[in-house]
C-alpha cells in the first residue's frame, strides 16, 4: 500500500481499523461492511464493484439517503 505518507484516506482509515481490532480480546469476531462510491454528474458508481454505474439512491424510513449494494467481498485482514 506504500509508505504512510503516500497512503491516501481510504487506506488509513481501514489500517487505523485493524489496528484498533488486533488491540481487543481476540475471542471476539467482527464483521466490517465498506462501501466506496464516486458521484460524478449525477451518476452514482460502486468503486468496490466496476460494474455498477448509475445506481439509485434511495431514503430510509427516516429519510436518511442510502445507495443499495450486495456486499460479497469477505476479508479476513486489512490488506
Amino acid at each position: 500500500m506504500g509508505s504512510n505518507e503516500q497512503q491516501g484516506i481510504i487506506p488509513r482509515i481501514v489500517q487505523d481499523i485493524f489496528n484498533h481490532i488486533y488491540t481487543l480480546d481476540a475471542n471476539l469476531q467482527f464483521q466490517i461492511k465498506v462501501s466506496y462510491f464516486e458521484i460524478y454528474l449525477d451518476k452514482i458508481r460502486d468503486l468496490l464493484d466496476v460494474s455498477k454505474t448509475n445506481l439509485a439512491v434511495h431514503e430510509d424510513k427516516n429519510r436518511v439517503p442510502y445507495v443499495k449494494v450486495r456486499l460479497n467481498n469477505i476479508f479476513n485482514k486489512s490488506e
